[in-house]
């Protein structure tokens, strides 16, 4: 939920740290869990994608960041599948995107435009 959250909306590529008051254990408070990366990255990030994969529009494509031998971070590239996003949704943005001339009827409009 919460890389639904972090995912949802994105257009451009998101670096997230591991570590530091903005990293993923700290927000997502998994301090002192999965001290190796390879085991924050199958169980946290790994079991997220596979999550948003099934079930979301939102999906994302993880990079390792590496200063050194040290994964520092990843880059998040997100990914969205038109065909899963929910069809009341996509109404509303339509309908969202339409001026409200058009959604109104000519009688209605010409007394709201003119009283």
């Amino acid at each position: 939920m919460r890389f639904y959250e972090l995912m949802s909306g994105q257009t451009q590529p998101l670096f997230v740290s591991l570590e530091g008051s903005d990293g993923l254990r700290e927000r997502f408070c998994l301090q002192g869990k999965y001290e190796r990366v390879n085991d924050f990255k199958r169980y946290v990030i790994d079991a997220a994608k596979k999550e948003l994969d099934e079930s979301s529009p939102y999906s994302f494509v993880a990079k390792e960041e590496k200063e050194g031998k040290k994964v520092i971070g990843w880059t998040l590239f997100p990914v969205f599948f038109e065909d899963r996003e929910d069809p009341a949704l996509q109404e509303q943005a339509r309908m969202a995107k339409v001026t409200a001339r058009l959604q109104l009827e000519n009688n209605v409009y010409d007394y709201l435009k003119f009283s």
